[in-house]
């Protein structure tokens, strides 16, 4: 299969410029504001989440500062940053990522799957496929409802989007692990579990060289159709702890059965829109 090599063309237009972190002052975070009239600093949301309170957690990324730009709608790039919506469908900034929480080679952070997880923390896949880095799993450390400090739990992903928990266990999508266009895509699904993430020594994911090399928590794999170049998108966890996966390229949804021990069963085409 082919490199990621078609990406690059997806970068020109979505690469946030160098003056990601050259923005505006962020507007204090008791700020809020209707969902009916967002401002610009949410102006690409992600994904979404419950807190410990029952208020929605939403990440946006900002990929369309440069577009804004240009079309004269704000001035200057506007820092990726994790939303919440409150009571009355108040909307106001929980978190604004600092350059402390920048990935080294990249100089950019791109939120996009949120979770809260057992220990209380809220968990923020940084997806770096399309800038050069090294993508992350982040863990926001919260006190009393609020953010503190960001680590770096898990890292060597390739393009990760959802993710879900179950227990202790997380489920990581990846969209992208290869990809040759309009042939196939290979995509999967990781599963890490809370005790292996911790930011003193962050978990290494080996890089996907194929279905017969690849790192050992990679808990399940789909073929598609290469048609986008999107394969696992979505996921979410029900009541009896089986897993789906949404397809994005064939709009279909595989539902994994799981053993109480966690150890997968069975994955099978649950439906197809």
């Amino acid at each position: 299969m082919k490199s990621l090599n078609k990406y690059t063309k997806i970068v020109s237009l979505l690469l946030i410029s160098g003056a990601l972190f050259a923005c505006t002052q962020t507007p204090p975070a008791q700020q809020t504001y209707s969902l009916q009239n967002l401002p610009a600093h949410f102006n690409s949301p992600a994904s979404f989440a419950l807190d410990a309170n029952n208020n929605i957690l939403f990440t946006s990324p900002n990929l369309h500062n440069q577009t804004l730009i240009e079309k004269g709608v704000i001035q200057n790039a506007q820092a990726p940053t994790i939303g919440l919506i409150g009571e009355n469908d108040r909307v106001s900034v929980w978190y604004t990522f600092k350059p402390r929480d920048l990935e080294p080679t990249s100089g950019v952070v791109t939120p996009m799957g949120i979770a809260m997880g057992p220990d209380g923390n809220i968990y923020v896949v940084d997806m770096q496929l399309w800038f050069g880095g090294e993508s992350r799993l982040l863990r926001v450390n919260v006190q009393n409802g609020k953010a503190t400090t960001v680590d770096v739990v898990a890292k060597g992903f390739s393009f990760p989007n959802a993710i879900a928990w179950h227990g202790n266990d997380l489920f990581i999508s990846d969209t992208v692990l290869a990809t040759e266009e309009g042939s196939s895509t290979n995509s999967g699904v990781y599963k890490v579990s809370l005790e292996e993430l911790d930011p003193k020594n962050p978990l290494q994911i080996a890089a996907y060289k194929g279905k017969d090399n690849f790192d050992a928590h990679l808990f399940e794999v789909f073929y598609s159709d290469g048609s986008l170049g999107f394969g696992a998108n979505g996921l979410a966890v029900d009541e009896l702890g089986n897993l789906y996966t949404g397809i994005m390229e064939e709009g279909t949804v595989y539902k994994t059965t799981i053993s109480k021990n966690g150890t997968k069963q069975s994955t099978t085409l649950f439906m197809k829109a």
